[in-house]
């Protein structure tokens, strides 16, 4: 087997269409997959001193970002694609882009074949075949010479049935690079490297069979290796992200400003959350933090206290302000709990075509949750008592470790201000996160049913999760903070925080804050 072999091209600048919301804000080779990204689990497939050669079209620059903060090490070319949907563009005529970067063989992988397993060096030019998915109506197939070892012949997709056929991975080495960099000019657009192989410019081909390849261009293909793969889950944003990479943990926002802020309030925070040590405009990296998620521990309520006191000697502690500040704080407390409120709600009502009414939820009639917002003592509430925060202080982003307690996630900003925060909104983060635990979301351990203006749900709830509930309403009398403000904040949250969620999470996290600040509101008149 040679070893010259120096060059990978990933062509990664379609829409990726087949794959919805999920591509709304990012390329398909950033979708996370067991912690990583897809271009890291094709990246880690070949050698480290491998070139790539990476074409760039939606959301392009994004891609670009997190390939540099994530593999610093690695040698990568980037050519922009101009035309990445539309008329005239296609993989032909994206791969047309990169014929003054190809200068030695190659590998080409499409960014949507992932393997569990390293790919091989070959010496001639070799085609990835399976046998899985085999439907010449939505993959190209081939047929092959066993005795001689080759391609017989690579067949287009089709709608007639093939037989004895084998799948196309879309990962190919191509040793001729030169004959493929002239075949180029009349390549056709819309067949791609593909083009190449069913007309022979190279001669005669070879395959290899492969057992491992999954297909992740469609959101069937994501979920069956997100299984295969195992590991690492988390709740779907659309709008944010995390990975690992060789012990690094990188975030992802689309809103560089969040990043930025993320950035700045984490020098403030030094002592409770890891050292940011690299960003970019939406990426920011820090060193994985050894600890256990405190979500994952099996009797939580032990350590509970005893993080709330960690809490109050570490983090919140509290800001004199003069004039000036606390003027900025009141108005910046009214935009984040009450106009951010009506904002998130009439989101949520866009994005599911949903019309405020009377609700029947679990069997108890509710009026329309406009009316419940106006029972709501805002006063009290836009009442904060200013302090260092957190900003999402649930269990899924403290770590036990041995030097104490690690925060993870924190928020970029209190409305429009970093310098400082309600420490109301932390244990409001702290209760929301005891009603309805994001663990129980993961496993799927939460029903909701809707037939018109009837909605009933039931959620899991561990007796530990329970037990801290109580413990925090302990904390708070003692310390002389309001748990009816506490309670009301937390109802806010699930409000806020309903339409940035998948379906039909989502409509949980609505319906159940909305039935819990009309008790609320029930309970305190």
């Amino acid at each position: 087997m040679v070893s010259s072999i120096k060059q990978v091209l990933i062509p990664s600048a379609g829409i990726g269409s087949r794959l919805g919301s999920l591509t709304k804000n990012i390329n398909k080779a950033l979708i996370q997959i067991d912690g990583k990204a897809v271009i890291s689990h094709i990246i880690d497939l070949y050698p480290e001193n491998y070139e790539f050669i990476i074409c760039l079209g939606h959301k392009g620059d994004l891609l670009r970002q997190y390939l540099e903060i994530s593999h610093p090490k690695t040698k990568f070319k980037f050519v922009n694609i101009d035309k990445f949907d539309g008329p005239g563009s296609g993989l032909g005529y994206t791969l047309r882009k990169t014929k003054d970067l190809i200068d030695s063989p190659f590998y080409f992988h499409t960014n949507d074949a992932i393997f569990n397993k390293k790919i091989p060096n070959f010496d001639d030019d070799t085609i990835l075949l399976s046998s899985n998915l085999v439907d010449s109506r939505n993959y190209r197939t081939a047929s092959i010479d066993e005795t001689k070892g080759i391609i017989s012949e690579l067949h287009d997709k089709t709608q007639n049935k093939l037989l004895n056929v084998f799948t196309y991975t879309g990962v190919a080495y191509i040793k001729n690079y030169k004959d493929f960099i002239r075949f180029l000019d009349t390549m056709s657009v819309e067949i791609g490297e593909s083009d190449y192989f069913i007309k022979k410019i190279g001669g005669e081909t070879n395959y290899y069979l492969s057992s491992d390849w999954m297909d992740i261009g469609s959101i069937d293909g994501i979920n069956t290796a997100k299984a295969a793969f195992g590991g690492f889950k988390n709740l779907d944003k659309t709008t944010e992200e995390i990975y690992f990479i060789d012990n690094n943990v990188i975030k992802f926002d689309i809103n560089d400003i969040t990043v930025s802020q993320k950035v700045e309030r984490s020098k403030k925070l030094k002592k409770v959350v890891p050292k940011v040590l690299k960003n970019t405009n939406n990426f920011f990296l820090y060193k994985y933090v050894e600890g256990d998620l405190v979500a994952d521990l099996l009797s939580p309520n032990e350590i509970f206290e005893d993080l709330l006191l960690w809490c109050e000697k570490n983090l919140w502690k509290q800001i004199k302000l003069n004039k000036s500040d606390e003027s900025i704080f009141k108005s910046e407390t009214k935009n984040f709990y009450f106009d951010k409120t009506f904002d998130r709600i009439n989101f949520f009502n866009e994005e599911y075509g949903y019309f405020d009414r009377n609700t029947k939820i679990n069997g108890t009639l509710y009026p329309k949750l406009e009316k419940i917002l106006n029972e709501v003592d805002w006063d009290n509430i836009f009442d904060a008592l200013p302090c260092h925060y957190h900003g999402d202080l649930h269990f899924e982003n403290i770590l036990k470790t041995d030097k104490g307690y690690c925060l993870l996630d924190w928020r970029g900003s209190y409305g429009n201000t970093t310098l400082f925060g309600d420490i109301y909104y932390d244990l409001g983060k702290l209760l929301h996160g005891l009603w309805i635990n994001h663990k129980i979301i993961r496993d799927d351990h939460y029903e909701i049913r809707m037939k018109g203006s009837t909605i009933t749900f039931d959620v899991y709830q561990k007796k530990s999760l329970i037990d801290c509930q109580k413990i925090l309403k302990e904390y708070a009398f003692a310390n002389n903070y309001s748990w009816r403000k506490i309670e009301t904040i937390a109802s806010l949250i699930l409000l806020n925080i309903a339409p940035l969620h998948h379906d039909p999470y989502s409509k949980l996290l609505y319906f159940f804050g909305k039935e819990q600040l009309q008790r609320i509101v029930n309970e305190y008149e």
